[in-house]
């Protein structure tokens, strides 16, 4: 009788998905590897240079097809699994409807925009008790800015009968803190929102895995 180790696949079907490693579950994907690398080298290699699973999804498609041993297909495979991720946690929100906190709030963001190679401005749009009525994506620009028309903002709120929102946009460059155009806007676009009786609750900018709220350091303008 064999005492060879359990194959990533093999021991998932007799011992169940969570006795897998990081690096396991990476192998499913990669397959039988390249010549001269094994799939376990290649898994190993692109946790130590992506640092953890959540941060190896994130990443844009081009710059995992530059990880030594990452083929077309194992990196569309890996882009997949974090659309997989963000449509089931978008989609569980959407259907509970309630942002119960403000970490739920986070978590959402992070995982909707953590990682993107170029800046996207989002708005969730919530009814008079908080509770989301959608999450869009309203402007997305180049690996610095994107442009954003608080016009098509408060269009979209009265079409959507919203009573408040929160904006949050990424930074590609992974630091959280907001730039002097960040807060400008923030303002700008919650005067105009008042105007038509929406309150702007927040305004976060999004890390590599980190989050700033405009609300929580007195940013929001007056």
């Amino acid at each position: 009788m064999s005492n060879s180790p359990l194959l990533p696949r093999e021991k998932l079907q007799a011992l169940g998905s969570a006795t897998l490693s990081d690096a396991e579950l990476l192998m499913i994907f990669i397959g039988s590897g390249q010549r001269g690398r094994s799939a376990e080298s290649i898994a190993n290699g692109l946790l130590v240079e992506f640092g953890s699973l959540r941060n190896l999804v994130h990443t844009h498609l081009d710059r995992l097809l530059q990880s030594p041993g990452v083929g077309l297909a194992t990196a569309v495979q890996i882009k997949a699994i974090h659309e997989v991720l963000q449509r089931i946690l978008l989609n569980d929100t959407l259907n509970r409807n309630v942002l119960e906190s403000p970490d739920e709030v986070r978590r959402l963001l992070i995982n909707q925009l953590s990682g993107e190679q170029r800046e996207q401005f989002l708005a969730l749009y919530l009814d008079h008790r908080h509770r989301l009525i959608s999450i869009e994506c309203v402007s997305e620009g180049s690996i610095a800015s994107a442009q954003v028309y608080p016009r098509e903002i408060i269009r979209r709120a009265l079409d959507l009968n919203a009573s408040a929102m929160i904006v949050a946009h990424n930074h590609p460059s992974g630091e959280a803190t907001p730039s002097q155009a960040d807060i400008r806007l923030t303002h700008r676009l919650k005067q105009q929102l008042e105007t038509v009786e929406v309150r702007l609750l927040d305004h976060l900018v999004i890390g590599s895995g980190e989050v700033y709220s405009l609300a929580e350091h007195g940013e929001m303008g007056g």
